[in-house]
């Protein structure tokens, strides 16, 4: 870990909030990202990927149909990050991968 990278993961977590403390595992794991809107794509050795990250219910919906898109579209690995303390129900995770994404749970 260089101070660059550091430096970049606390102005994601500042700026983006609940997206950028995802992006900013990930920086700090040594991968290249950007973040648009509550989409992270993620770049490095020999790994593309777009991740999309949902706290609530309300843009799930959303979210999955995008990530759906981009993956049709693209071909990369798409993962949906459930961030947040809360429990999930198995019936919307089953739903998630039944449209071809991996989960990824993330804790506060």
């Amino acid at each position: 870990m260089t101070w660059r990278q550091i430096y970049k993961a606390n102005v994601l977590r500042e700026k983006y909030g609940a997206v950028g403390k995802v992006a900013a595992r990930y920086v700090l794991a040594g991968f290249n990202v950007r973040v648009e809107d509550n989409l992270i794509y993620v770049k490095g050795n020999d790994m593309n990927a777009v991740l999309g990250v949902v706290s609530n219910e309300n843009r799930l919906n959303s979210t999955i149909n995008e990530l759906s898109r981009i993956k049709e579209r693209l071909g990369t690995k798409t993962v949906l990050v459930l961030y947040g303390n809360r429990k999930w129900s198995d019936d919307l995770i089953k739903k998630i991968k039944d449209k071809g994404l991996d989960v990824k749970f993330i804790r506060e």
